[in-house]
């Protein structure tokens, strides 16, 4: 089965996939929002789904699906890992051997933690990255970073008066998504 496409500037761009987005945070209803509005199927990964701050947290986003991580992952195509490092060992160890294997696993996250001011550090060292930590927990995917090189406010339709910024486009050897990953593309675009 092939996944329908649209253009975008003359790319194609995979259109109307599910997509999990693990986290209910800034970043995760950021990209949900956007992704919904692309038309693609959205399903929010949470530990309590049945909370009804979450479920406040959500209202705003018509159409998503809020659910547990594990049955978020089970319906995806894609998935958006935006949790805060601090959460990034449990929230991986309930979707693995969950998403199917050979998913594409976007890391929005960073690996970062409140410094002694409130400003975030670095919560890692220079010979490990959030990413790899990411891939070691959960090997069946395939962990591509991204997103996290522009802040939550311009990650979806940024207005720059330069135009839209470059977004990096990874690689990914998916059986299920063998085409470059467009993801970044479509979200910077315009949406239709």
């Amino acid at each position: 089965m092939s996944l329908p496409a649209l253009s975008l500037s003359g790319r194609d761009i995979i259109a109307e996939m599910r997509i999990a987005v693990f986290g209910t945070g800034p970043v995760g209803r950021a990209l949900a929002s956007g992704l919904l509005n692309r038309g693609h199927s959205v399903a929010m990964g949470t530990r309590a789904p049945d909370d009804p701050a979450a479920v406040t947290r959500l209202a705003d986003l018509p159409g998503v699906s809020i659910m547990a991580h594990r049955d978020a992952a089970k319906t995806a195509e894609l998935a958006i890992f935006a949790i805060p490092f601090d959460g990034l060992s449990a929230v991986a160890s309930e979707i693995t051997g969950t998403l199917p294997l050979g998913i594409t696993l976007i890391d929005a996250s960073d690996p970062e933690r409140p410094g002694p001011d409130g400003r975030p550090v670095l919560a890692i060292g220079h010979d490990d990255s959030g990413a790899e930590m990411l891939q070691r927990l959960v090997p069946g995917a395939h962990v591509v970073k991204a997103f996290n090189i522009l802040g939550v406010a311009d990650m979806v339709s940024p207005g720059f008066p330069e135009g839209p910024p470059t977004m990096l486009v990874a690689e990914t050897t998916s059986p299920r998504w063998s085409r470059q990953s467009h993801c970044a593309v479509n979200l910077a675009g315009p949406t239709s």
